[in-house]
């Protein structure tokens, strides 16, 4: 099976990270599946953001307040001095987009592998998974036990995976252990830990495994063999690079 290429947080090389740009430039440069990052407003709206705080990213009134303290409205207003995404590539100086707004500008096939940060978000994640009928074109992925339970119970047929780095092997064999009990199905491992051996152990425990390969020297030289011994989806910001070396 050829691995999923999924361009790292909508091309941040390409275009502004997080935004429909980059959505759009994941969609030209023929990744199967761009990643985001979900966080919640105040009034329970799942929007693209990384950080806990829209200051790296967004000029904003109130940059400093944590995303979840902040209405809507704050982000979409037009009138609020600040309120678009700073940078000088494309998608500098637009509102930061709701997760229903990205779903929507995906062009057909790009999915969406959805990196939940907001432990709490999952529902109103899923909500919109469900409202933009995207359900066979998402992948469900979280760091926190909270958001994962709840897609493992209530969104079936749609693969969840947990995300965590490692450093060791102890911590590693956690990784696998805590995504079976939670029940998801699949894992994002670190760069540094990825081997053959893990990812027969991964399968064996019927979980897909996917690296994020946060340095083009290291994709260059693992990304083939990775392929070979069966990783099923490299993240990258080098989608092009991936595309070549996976076919």
């Amino acid at each position: 099976m050829v691995a999923r290429v999924i361009a790292h947080r909508t091309c941040p090389r390409h275009a502004i990270e997080n935004s429909l740009a980059g959505i759009l430039a994941a969609g030209a440069l023929g990744a199967g599946y761009v990643e985001v990052d979900v966080r919640r407003t105040r009034d329970g709206v799942p929007v693209l953001m990384h950080d806990r705080t829209p200051g790296r990213t967004a000029r904003f009134v109130g940059a400093a307040r944590p995303l979840g303290r902040m209405p809507l409205r704050c982000l979409a207003s037009a009138t609020l001095a600040g309120t678009r995404l700073r940078g000088d590539a494309p998608g500098a100086g637009d509102p930061v987009p709701t997760l229903a707004a990205a779903l929507g500008a995906a062009p057909p096939p790009l999915g969406f592998a959805l990196d939940v940060k907001d432990p709490g978000a999952g529902p109103a994640t899923l909500r919109a998974v469900r409202e933009a009928q995207m359900d066979d074109r998402v992948l469900l992925w979280s760091q926190h036990e909270a958001a994962v339970r709840h897609f493992a119970g209530e969104a079936e047929g749609i693969e969840v995976s947990l995300l965590r780095d490692t450093a060791s092997p102890a911590a590693t064999r956690r990784l696998l252990d805590d995504a079976v009990a939670w029940g998801a199905r699949g894992v994002s491992v670190h760069q540094g830990v990825l081997d053959e051996a893990l990812v027969a152990e991964a399968h064996g425990r019927g979980l897909a495994v996917y690296c994020w390969f946060q340095s083009l020297a290291v994709q260059e030289e693992m990304l083939a063999r990775a392929s070979g011994f069966g990783l099923d989806g490299v993240v990258t910001d080098w989608v092009a690079g991936a595309l070549a070396t996976v076919g």
